[in-house]
């Protein structure tokens, strides 16, 4: 699948032949099966990719399988703020995030690891409203996920904000 979505055979074969070269390649199916454009799988590739290198970096001894967790993933978040890796670029560290955490839903979905995620159950009206975009609008899985996802985050910082500072969120009348 990485042939379907890189056009270099010396870029498909660097990526087969890295540490983590059979997950990015199950990953790339799995992009590929989704319906994401090309473009867009390719950045989700190289998000997984900058993240297998910074686990290899930086807890060399084990395979990557076994160094796939959330304390790995905390350090990578910070890693970015900072982040001096010369072949990967320096997009926004919020898309490359993404990026990662569908790679790691997309290895715990398939058994390859066994993370603890927080549950991804929608509330009633998200699928509700989901379903009708899908009806009505014609609105892809794909695009769906996508701002499914935006809304989650929507939702943790306002719990966040709300958490630490409820007088900021409160109505004034």
């Amino acid at each position: 699948m990485l042939s379907e979505i890189f056009k270099s055979r010396a870029r498909i074969q660097i990526l087969r032949d890295g540490p983590g070269g059979l997950l990015l390649e199950g990953f790339a199916q799995c992009l590929s099966e989704a319906g994401y454009a090309t473009i867009t799988a390719r950045k989700h590739l190289r998000a997984a990719e900058h993240f297998i290198h910074f686990i290899n970096w930086n807890d060399r001894p084990s395979p990557p399988e076994r160094k796939l967790n959330k304390q790995s993933l905390v350090r990578f978040e910070r890693h970015l703020s900072r982040c001096q890796c010369q072949q990967y670029s320096h997009a926004s560290p919020q898309k490359v995030v993404h990026g990662v955490h569908l790679f790691l839903n997309h290895l715990r979905d398939t058994g390859i690891i066994n993370l603890p995620w927080a549950s991804n159950h929608d509330p009633a009206l998200l699928s509700a409203f989901c379903q009708w975009m899908h009806q009505q609008r014609g609105i892809s899985d794909v695009t769906l996920v996508q701002e499914v996802e935006h809304q989650r985050r929507i939702d943790l910082l306002y719990g966040q904000l709300r958490g630490r500072h409820p007088e900021a969120l409160a109505c004034k009348g």
